[in-house]
């Protein structure tokens, strides 16, 4: 193959790999967009897991509360 077809050749298909290459790098960015999403949800959830843990060992803490129990009034008359 001549080296002017070879390039003339070449030049095309990078041409029609374009779009593809133009959709791929869309691609990417769409899922390192979404990888920052993943990532930030999972810490958030991380520390809301953590925030339960300390609340339920806030109210372990909390002294027991006692309701006084009253006499129920006697209906029998």
């Amino acid at each position: 193959m001549e080296p002017t077809t070879h390039h003339a050749l070449r030049g095309l298909v990078r041409e029609a790999l374009l779009p593809t290459r133009t959709m791929l790098q869309a691609t990417e960015a769409h899922l390192q967009k979404s990888t920052g999403t993943l990532q930030s949800a999972l810490e958030q959830s991380d520390s809301a897991k953590e925030t339960m843990q300390q609340l339920g060992q806030a109210l372990h803490q909390l002294p027991k509360l006692t309701v006084p129990t009253v006499a129920a009034p006697n209906r029998t008359k």
